[in-house]
């Protein structure tokens, strides 16, 4: 169930189940950048897709070709796949539906999620045969939106900072590589208390070591890179 869901994989996975009676098998979340010029990496926040379509999807950069994720920029209302297909297309723009199509994902709808901020939201969902009557639009509609309210939430809880402003400057200065001398002469404390806030970061980070404390810190972005 998506109340018990804790992390945005599980939000993603409850999703597919409870639409997976009207034919949806995956699914995607993600946010956009809002131009697809010049280099648009979109934002994964979670990916149900099939690996080999996901991994060709992103490594070719196909998202400035999808009609798909255009018409996320133009509109926030539901949209199917289909209605894209049906347009006059440019011959790019079908070549990414029609090899969506080939990885298993023939049919689909587009829920884009407009934030108050500008951010573009989008939920792909997809299977091989998809219902598309009025009812299944506003079970999509209604679990699509619960579900990126939901995995937002998550997100922006993973991404709060852990680190008090004295153990991030610590890590911020081993990773830069001093010493546990060079950390303490530079913030002006002792050496036992450097390595006080080291073991208290990689306990608040579930860190394993010093290293994996420093590398933990800089992909929470505690600290820059």
């Amino acid at each position: 169930m998506l109340s018990n869901a804790d992390t945005t994989r599980e939000v993603a996975e409850a999703l597919c189940r409870a639409l997976q009676p009207f034919g949806f098998e995956v699914c995607l979340f993600a946010q956009l950048a809002p131009t697809m010029t010049p280099s648009p990496t979109p934002d994964i926040l979670a990916d149900l897709w099939p690996s080999a379509w996901s991994r060709h999807y992103f490594k070719k950069g196909l998202v400035a070709r999808d009609p798909c994720a255009a018409q996320c920029l133009r509109t926030s209302q539901l949209f199917s796949w289909r209605s894209i297909a049906q347009r006059r297309l440019q011959r790019d723009e079908r070549s990414v539906m029609e090899t969506a199509a080939a990885f298993g994902l023939q049919d689909g709808f587009c829920l884009p999620v407009h934030g108050a901020n500008g951010q573009i939201g989008v939920i792909s969902l997809a299977g091989q045969s998809v219902e598309h009557s009025r009812n299944v639009r506003f079970v999509i509609e209604a679990a699509g939106y619960c579900s990126y309210q939901k995995l937002s939430r998550l997100r922006q809880a993973a991404t709060q900072p852990v680190l008090t402003r004295r153990q991030a400057e610590v890590c911020d200065w081993v990773a830069a590589g001093k010493t546990t001398a060079q950390t303490a002469a530079i913030l002006g404390i002792g050496e036992a208390t450097v390595e006080q806030h080291l073991k208290d970061s990689r306990v608040r980070l579930g860190a394993a070591n010093r290293v994996h404390t420093v590398v933990t810190a800089i992909r929470r972005r505690e600290i820059p890179i």
